[in-house]
């Protein structure tokens, strides 16, 4: 984005939060995802991914409403147990045969299931072939100089990372664990990413808000949506 290009963060957001503003309602092609006994969707499944998905016998897939179905926990268990074994063991599944190139044939750190009625985690890789939303947490570091301008500490990817490698990016961000709250990430990855004393942190960090986005890969056509936590 340049000055003169006439672009405003919030242009920029609109552009990736593309998915069609009836999506809920109007999702042909994807599959929903329902954690039974709730009736709410929990993400949304490329009808090619529902075929390569090596599904577990907990899940039901249903062709003609375009659903797939986890089942009720058995009794003595919760869903939390239920579900996270029923993931987890699709999730080896695709990763020891190499079904999906996103997940890199290696496992990766937890994400929340956001809105499931029990803690309910899937890996993260794995996340955007379940299409369930995910969050995320951004900090922008800044200094005000002594003429009263602020100067925006701007950082540069890896061009190692998987995502968007070399590319300019927040002070700090990372995706939130699925145990972490959005402060907890931003402190962690203020460390890890940025070396700021956690104390700096603690005493300076503000939040700032959210902004939700559902967005459909062009490339990939996987649907996620997210939840980013700005500060």
């Amino acid at each position: 984005m340049t000055p003169s290009s006439g672009l405003k963060l919030l242009d920029l957001i609109t552009a990736i939060d593309n998915a069609p503003l009836d999506f809920a309602t109007n999702y042909a092609p994807y599959y929903r995802l329902f954690l039974s006994p709730d009736p709410r969707p929990h993400g949304f499944i490329l009808p090619a991914t529902v075929s390569l998905m090596p599904w577990p016998a907990s899940f039901t897939i249903d062709h003609d409403n375009r659903t797939v179905t986890l089942s009720e926990p058995p009794s003595g268990s919760t869903l939390t147990e239920h579900a996270n074994s029923a993931f987890q063991e699709a999730v080896d599944k695709a990763i020891g045969d190499d079904l999906f190139p996103i997940l890199h044939k290696e496992h990766s750190e937890y994400f929340r299931i956001v809105g499931a009625r029990e803690f309910v985690q899937v890996e993260r890789f794995a996340a955007p072939l379940f299409g369930i939303a995910t969050r995320g947490a951004h900090l922008t570091g800044y200094v005000r100089g002594d003429d009263g301008n602020i100067k925006i500490w701007v950082a540069k990817r890896s061009r190692h990372l998987f995502s968007y490698p070399g590319l300019l990016d927040s002070t700090v961000a990372g995706g939130i664990k699925a145990s972490d709250t959005p402060l907890a990430c931003i402190k962690a990855e203020s460390t890890e990413e940025a070396c700021l004393p956690p104390d700096l942190v603690s005493s300076s960090v503000e939040p700032a808000g959210a902004i939700t986005l559902a967005n459909i890969n062009q490339k990939s056509k996987l649907f996620h949506s997210d939840i980013i936590y700005v500060f």
